[in-house]
């Protein structure tokens, strides 16, 4: 920002229209401004700083102030400023309130406070509170950062060589304009805290992990694993090591898959040879009622015969021999077809053949 005209009228000492023409004094926009006590230089900077934020300079003194007691009482009291920024011209005025003669009849009455910003592109802002923010959008400073750096008054330079670290930082990253590189700090440090946070949640877990692995003594890489579990291994590392007792175990559970499917395949074998050894229990459980059957009918059958052997007595050419001959021949044919086809069957009609024999011997005596 470099001032090209001030014009001040009935402000402070300066009773008139006073006006200082910057550009007399050069372009390069640095300016020392000298003079005796008294002289007005500090009214020359509460003129601009006036102009610009509507406050005086110094901390001493307010708007109320700066009606030039030695004026007119018809002077106007105001602060017109033209001051050009990054090639661009702007022109501000504004003057405090104050009492001035009415227009019409006798007394005073109360001036208001009025300012004026006039833009490059020739639009008026007039509301004092728009003024002040397009200002500072302009300038990128505040009033009190503005009387520091760029209208230094009266060893008030000292102030920002004696200011702290922080309010340092605040003016020269308004001057410089590095609030977006602050911005953007802060924004990395933020990412790099949330990083940070959620690295060490993820190591968390994954130590949790590590101290859940369960590894065979025998197992090639258990000494590995227990350094893992302790943490003397890198994140990475200890991955490794968990991708080859994966492999590991997939190898094992291959083999233990293929001797389940063989297990499966003999216990079929040995079900059925169960079921048979079962079913053989019973054929013999069978066989051998059948058997206690066959003895005692064979025991009631020696008894029926020998009881009818008694009674018997040769007739009519009928040989008793030959009979018992015919009976024991018939028994003896049943016994062999029971041994050959594993059947009682044939034993009873044995038995009722023997009995029919007996009764055509009984019937011919």
């Amino acid at each position: 920002m470099r001032p090209i005209r001030l014009e001040m009228s009935a402000f402070g000492p300066y009773a008139g229209r006073t006006v200082v023409d910057f550009d007399k004094l050069g372009t390069s926009g640095i300016y020392l401004i000298t003079g005796d006590t008294g002289a007005g230089k500090t009214t020359i900077f509460d003129g601009i700083t006036y102009a610009l934020y509507g406050e005086a300079s110094g901390e001493t003194r307010d708007s109320g102030m700066f009606r030039s007691q030695y004026a007119a009482p018809e002077t106007p009291t105001e602060v017109r400023l033209t001051f050009l920024y990054r090639n661009k011209e702007y022109t501000v005025r504004r003057n405090p309130e104050y009492m001035r003669p009415r227009l019409r009849g006798e007394g005073f009455t109360t001036q208001k406070a009025e300012v004026e910003l006039t833009l490059p592109g020739g639009k008026v802002v007039t509301k004092n509170n728009e003024v002040r923010d397009k200002i500072k959008e302009i300038l990128g400073i505040d009033r009190s950062q503005f009387t520091q750096i760029a209208m230094i008054a009266q060893g008030d330079f000292l102030k920002l060589l004696l200011a702290g670290t922080k309010e340092r930082q605040a003016i020269f990253r308004q001057i410089f304009e590095t609030k977006y590189y602050q911005i953007f700090q802060e924004k990395l440090k933020k990412e790099t805290a949330d990083l940070d946070r959620e690295c060490s949640d993820r190591k968390k877990s994954i130590k949790q992990y590590l101290s859940g692995i369960k590894c065979d003594e025998n197992s090639p890489v258990f000494s590995e694993i227990m350094k893992a579990k302790e943490g003397q291994l890198p994140t990475d590392k200890a991955i490794e090591l968990l991708d080859d007792m994966i492999l590991e175990d997939k190898d094992a559970q291959e083999i233990l898959t293929d001797r389940i499917g063989k297990t499966k395949d003999r216990l079929e074998i040995l079900q059925g040879e169960l079921q048979q050894a079962v079913q053989r229990e019973v054929w013999n459980a069978d066989l051998k009622k059948q058997k206690a059957d066959y003895a005692e009918k064979e025991a009631e059958s020696k008894t029926n015969y020998a009881e009818k052997e008694a009674e018997i007595k040769p007739r009519d050419g009928i040989n008793a021999g030959a009979v018992v001959g015919i009976v024991i021949a018939a028994i003896v044919a049943g016994v062999l077809v029971f041994l050959k086809k594993e059947k009682f069957s044939i034993i009873p009609s044995g038995i009722a053949a023997l009995v029919t024999i007996y009764d055509i011997i009984n019937v011919s005596k």
